[in-house]
């Protein structure tokens, strides 16, 4: 469709259509991750500001809100959609489902459960009102991840088995796979370990070696399966392949971690305590933060040492939003 609209670019400029257009590549340069060329565009739509209708300046605000979540910015992203949801004129009607659905999202990632889901409910009904099914798929799998974190268990196993089957009924190759993700997550966290491993393994045969969900996939099998050394062995060479520097040292972390678990006790304790955890709270890893400082503070309550049991009990509530 992008491509449509750039053969006829000389006459859209013509109409008054010319802002919304411009707009909406900006947009669209956003969702392909063509930064530079977002970047481009920003700077032209900073010159057309002062001709922008009042829907046209909201959609300008809340574009730029998602350009600073795909850049990793969620508290300028989170600042901006709640100066857009509190009286920054009205949202559009058309964004409105897109609106909630990013908003849910974005306080998903601070743990912020509770106001997620009511945002994630409001997408869902306005994805349902426009007949909009795919989308609806997206917002339903955050509601699902949501009710996880809440441990609603019932409610999240009955989404997944809906979303799973939509999502593969649709098409959606990348939904399907993220259902299966954190459906296996939730199905771990339930010690029904048979099933997760099962839709990890699908999951696994299914996408790139070496992306992101790949290795985050390799992470799990390594946490949950009785394998071999062998076995073992290849799956943490699989953890150290090349990737994006940030994705590079979270994975070697896990990687050492892995080759840890073969020595002392002490060892594995020292470095959860001097490299894991250090990292994951510096670079916002919340659920890992939240799993590690959960895992100390039990076992130094075992050991009675009171004051480090304290300090991470602490870190875990600190890292638990709602």
């Amino acid at each position: 469709m992008y491509g449509e609209l750039f053969q006829v670019d000389n006459y859209v400029q013509s109409t008054a259509l010319v802002n919304q257009y411009e707009l909406y590549k900006f947009r669209y340069y956003l969702h392909v991750k063509q930064y530079e060329k977002a970047n481009e565009q920003q700077r032209l739509l900073d010159k057309l500001k002062s001709s922008f209708t009042a829907p046209e300046l909201w959609m300008s605000q809340f574009f730029k809100a998602i350009q600073f979540s795909s850049l990793g910015q969620y508290k300028e992203a989170m600042a901006l959609m709640d100066e857009l949801d509190h009286g920054f004129h009205s949202i559009p009607q058309k964004l409105e489902g897109e609106f909630y659905y990013q908003k849910s999202r974005i306080l998903l990632l601070f743990d912020r459960l509770a106001l997620s889901a009511y945002y994630a409910e409001l997408a869902v009904r306005a994805y349902e009102k426009d007949h909009n099914y795919i989308r609806l798929l997206h917002a339903q799998l955050l509601l699902a991840i949501n009710y996880t974190r809440r441990n609603l268990v019932t409610q999240a196993i009955n989404l997944y088995e809906v979303i799973k089957r939509n999502a593969k009924l649709t098409h959606q190759k990348e939904l399907y796979q993220t259902v299966l993700y954190n459906y296996a997550e939730l199905l771990q966290e339930e010690k029904q370990n048979e099933q997760a491993i099962e839709l990890f393994e699908e999951l696994k045969k299914a996408l790139e070696r070496g992306s992101y969900l790949y290795k985050a996939v390799v992470v799990n099998l390594l946490e949950i399966k009785v394998i071999g050394e062998k076995e073992k062995a290849e799956l943490i060479a699989q953890l150290r392949m090349p990737g994006t520097s940030k994705e590079r040292d979270y994975f070697n972390i896990y990687s050492d971690y892995f080759e840890k678990q073969e020595f002392s006790q002490q060892d594995l304790l020292n470095y959860k305590e001097d490299k894991m955890f250090p990292f994951f709270k510096k670079y916002g890893y919340i659920k890992d933060t939240r799993q590690l400082s959960q895992n100390l503070a039990a076992y130094y309550k075992a050991q009675e040492e009171w004051e480090k049991a304290y300090y991470y009990q602490n870190q875990f509530l600190e890292n638990g939003g709602e």
